[in-house]
């Protein structure tokens, strides 16, 4: 067997299985969190590189998140997914890589709160359980306006364009066969397809518009798509790849994006670089946020998170939580709200990076902070939602 490290999307991991001489990996496949820890993040059974036989995954605090049967490397056969307490959440079965059949889900306390029958992979009908309801008969879905098809196995958040929805995918079919990213958009009214764009890469990020174009990356290069009809009419090639984070956010002539292993401000109007912030080895891990003449990335660990000069692309401060951080920042004129796996949230001075106050929750805080009012609203790992006075 061989050991070898590998970047995948945003994050390292260390990997262990058997080659075969003509390169493709067989046997028992293993790969571990690269956190200082000795935990499990991957196991299964490989054979002519695809998945067979059950799979587990494991989440960095060593709870086992899904295990899952695989046939010819699609999902195929009874799948048990759990929440990161450890109690189970939802559990049915995959046909081919679709859902089919009954699934049934439970929250976080182990209580069932819902059953959907799939066919194929289309929902057909549902049963909602409340606090005082039975078991009751399935019912026919209702209040679905329309649905559509996205032939991926990793559709991205869509957004809303001009009267259409947006939405890109990374490549693979839900069946699990390889294929191009691609991105779709339909009408929103009707759910009827406008159009749909190949793209020549595996992977691609959460689509971004002003209102003419839709941004993003994929593969190698920064792209903007006519929102009317899909036409490319920017490449620009990034130095790194990207990822589903590897966002592009437009301010009057400039395009601000990141790759895997920088920060850059494109200016539209030369198609020239304007500026480039190294991050290697470490990439965003959350979508760019502009404010107060800043670009505001966040990162899966080290270095946290970084406010750049929309201007320059020099450093103006840097922010560092303990452990890991997700979700994308929250901000306000003053400040900029951030949490992560040391269980608080933080409010950081927008001009300075000085911390202005933090506030323990009783969980991790991976969920993106919500802002309304005098307020600051942000839920945790232990189940809570609370309501924070943003001056204090």
């Amino acid at each position: 067997g061989t050991r070898r490290r590998e970047s995948v999307a945003h994050m390292d991991f260390d990997e262990r299985w058997c080659a075969r001489p003509s390169g493709t990996r067989e046997g028992l496949y293993t790969s571990w969190h690269t956190t200082g820890s000795s935990g499990k993040r991957l196991e299964g059974l490989l054979r002519a590189d695809r998945r067979e036989g059950v799979w587990r995954r494991w989440d960095d605090a060593g709870v086992l998140r899904w295990e899952g049967d695989h046939h010819g490397g699609t999902p195929t056969g009874l799948w048990t997914f759990w929440h990161p307490n450890g109690r189970r959440w939802k559990r049915g079965v995959f046909r081919d890589g679709l859902r089919d059949g009954l699934w049934t889900y439970w929250d976080r306390t182990g209580r069932v709160v819902a059953q959907v029958e799939f066919d194929s992979g289309e929902v057909v009908a549902e049963e909602v359980l409340g606090p005082t309801s039975g078991a009751g008969a399935l019912r026919a879905l209702s209040g679905v306006r329309w649905s559509f098809p996205l032939d991926c196995a990793d559709a991205l958040e869509p957004i809303a364009v001009g009267g259409l929805a947006v939405a890109s995918c990374s490549g693979s079919t839900r069946a699990g066969q390889p294929g191009p990213a691609r991105v779709y958009a339909v009408e929103l009214a009707t759910g009827r397809e406008v159009w749909r764009r190949d793209l020549a890469a595996e992977k691609v990020s959460f689509p971004w518009s002003d209102g003419a174009s839709v941004y993003l990356t994929a593969g190698r290069q920064l792209l903007a798509l006519d929102a009317k009809t899909g036409d490319i009419g920017l490449r620009f090639d990034m130095e790194g790849r990207a990822n589903a984070f590897s966002t592009a956010v437009r301010d009057g002539d400039s395009l601000y994006f990141s790759d895997d292993g920088q920060i850059g401000a494109l200016d539209l109007g030369t198609r020239s670089l304007r500026w480039s912030h190294a991050t290697a080895p470490a990439s965003a891990n959350a979508p760019l946020v502009l404010a107060g003449g800043l670009v505001l990335a966040r990162f899966w660990e080290s270095p946290g998170l970084l406010a750049i000069d929309a201007s320059t692309g020099d450093l103006r401060w840097s922010f560092a939580v303990e452990g890991r951080s997700r979700g994308t920042v929250a901000v306000d004129e003053q400040s900029v709200y951030y949490g992560g796996a040391d269980r608080r949230l933080h409010a950081i001075d927008l001009a300075t990076g000085v911390e202005r106050w933090s506030f323990e929750t009783g969980g991790v805080v991976f969920a993106t902070p919500a802002l309304w009012g005098e307020l600051a609203f942000v839920g945790s790992g232990d189940g809570r939602l609370v309501a924070l006075e943003r001056a204090t």
